[in-house]
């Protein structure tokens, strides 16, 4: 998975976002985002990665409240700290420093679980 979501990230950052939406769209068929298990969580962690990469803010704000509602469903608690992580690169983009730093700190004493 982790191949396919850098092999995306090239994509836009050439400017190719039709391909980048095909390499996701064969990882969804595999491992789909609305599957509650572990995998697909993680797959939305680097969607908003992603989305973040295209400055979709409005995308990457609705990644990060499923990212929120499967923490608090699920109780998985190791996506806090990517989660913290894309709002703190989604508030430095959007030149919120404070709240970036914030961010960052948070995702950084985020506890291993």
């Amino acid at each position: 998975m982790n191949d396919a979501v850098a092999l995306a990230r090239i994509y836009i950052q050439i400017g190719d976002d039709k391909s980048a939406d095909k390499v996701l769209d064969r990882v969804k068929k595999i491992v789909p985002t609305e599957d509650k298990s572990l995998l697909g969580s993680f797959l939305n962690t680097f969607k908003g990665e992603l989305y973040l990469e295209r400055n979709d803010f409005e995308k990457v704000e609705e990644i990060i409240l499923e990212i929120d509602t499967i923490i608090q469903e699920m109780g998985l608690k190791m996506l806090e700290p990517k989660k913290e992580r894309i709002l703190a690169e989604l508030n430095e983009k959007k030149g919120n420093w404070r709240n970036a730093l914030d961010h960052y700190y948070a995702s950084i004493d985020a506890p291993p679980d």
